[in-house]
């Protein structure tokens, strides 16, 4: 048979305390090549284990009605605020054996060349998930990490760099300081005049809230002693 495209994942999918049965739809040939991740409230991924935290019920007819069932801890259920989601985990490999100048199964080679289409589309799964560059992207690459400092782009937006997490604070404790004399227009060129393009912070400009963050700011400053005169 032959495999069409699909999304070799299911989910998130949301708990609530009582539903304890997860369904996908993607073909699979056995229960040890799924991966179930639970995420917690605080966004923190935990992989489960299979026959430990949770059971698997393929389909009868993996052509026919590809996918099955994930059964999730009965005795303990996914909590709300908790979510749940099945990913595609088949190893990276190539079991088929095909002996030279003999027999050999037509199934088995359909099922091996389905399975490196699985891994296609497990990769494909993977990608959609990190940060991709436009074509005319190049040299995209992160510089080593230093603990505390901030990523940006260079100053010819060109690449990323580190940069010190003290001299961004400073950068947006003055832009907040010209904006909240209601002179300094909050707008995109404002904020590269105040030095800010190198600062891993996105500041929205929407022309509705404009007014209101003016005042908050003012707001802000006047709150400390001497800070409006």
């Amino acid at each position: 048979m032959t495999l069409s495209a699909t999304n070799r994942r299911a989910g998130p999918f949301l708990g609530d305390g009582e539903q304890v049965e997860f369904p996908f739809v993607f073909k699979t040939f056995r229960a040890a090549e799924l991966q179930v991740v639970v995420t917690d409230p605080d966004s923190v991924d935990t992989a489960m284990v299979l026959d430990l935290n949770y059971s698997v019920t393929l389909n009868g007819n993996q052509d026919t009605s590809p996918g099955g069932t994930i059964t999730y801890q009965p005795e303990d259920p996914l909590p709300t605020g908790y979510m749940l989601t099945v990913l595609s985990n088949v190893p990276y490999d190539q079991p088929l054996d095909i002996p030279p100048g003999g027999n050999f199964s037509p199934i088995a080679l359909e099922n091996e060349l389905d399975r490196i289409v699985m891994q296609i589309q497990q990769l494909v799964e993977l990608a959609d998930r990190t940060f991709v560059g436009g074509v005319t992207a190049a040299n995209l690459r992160l510089p080593p990490p230093i603990a505390g400092w901030l990523l940006g782009w260079n100053d010819d937006g060109t690449g990323l760099e580190n940069y010190p997490q003290g001299g961004a604070s400073q950068q947006i404790e003055s832009f907040i300081v010209a904006c909240s004399d209601e002179t300094t227009p909050l707008t995109s060129e404002s904020v590269m005049a105040h030095g800010m393009r190198n600062v891993a912070l996105a500041v929205p400009v929407v022309s509705g809230v404009v007014s209101s963050l003016h005042a908050t700011m003012k707001l802000s400053i006047c709150s400390i002693p001497s800070g409006c005169g």
